[in-house]
């Protein structure tokens, strides 16, 4: 008996943060000295990662049985001079002997990536950058059980003939 069960499982997390900073500069001229000018430069930094974790589980169960059966067969017949009966005596001996291998093989491959974007802005340009990571991990377990069972059956057969011995 041969039974393989698969199961997956996909999670996905998603986290985004964004930062803005505003910077004023003034200067001001010896010629206008009253009259100031003022430059403001603006910065936004966006930052989103994501990561997807793949969980993927298979067990696979085999079952094995073997069956061995010996039979042993004594037979012993005898008789004397002082009877008038034939004596047969048999035993037979039968030995059944029952194997089970059960094999569980499990696979478990975990595969988790993460990628993260980062972009930044300011008032004249716009820098993106994206780094993606993946990491795969498998975990393999292999159990075996092994049942032996084992019958011995005795049949034992006397018979008589009243026949006297020539």
């Amino acid at each position: 008996m041969h039974t393989t069960t698969t199961t997956t499982t996909t999670t996905t997390t998603t986290t985004t943060t964004s930062t803005t900073t505003t910077t004023a500069t003034t200067a001001a001229t010896a010629a206008a000295a009253a009259a100031a000018a003022t430059t403001t430069i603006t910065t936004t930094t966006s930052s989103t990662t994501a990561t997807t974790t793949t969980t993927t589980t298979t067990t696979t169960t085999t079952t094995t049985t073997t069956t061995t059966t010996t039979t042993t067969t004594t037979s012993i017949s005898f008789a004397t001079t002082t009877t008038t009966y034939y004596y047969y005596y048999s035993t037979t001996n039968t030995t059944t002997t029952t194997t089970t291998t059960t094999t569980t093989t499990t696979t478990t491959t975990t595969t988790t990536t993460t990628t993260t974007t980062t972009s930044t802005t300011t008032t004249t340009t716009t820098t993106t950058t994206t780094t993606t990571t993946t990491t795969t991990t498998t975990t393999t377990t292999i159990s075996s059980a092994t049942t032996t069972t084992t019958t011995i059956t005795t049949t034992t057969t006397i018979h008589s003939d009243k026949k006297r011995i020539q």
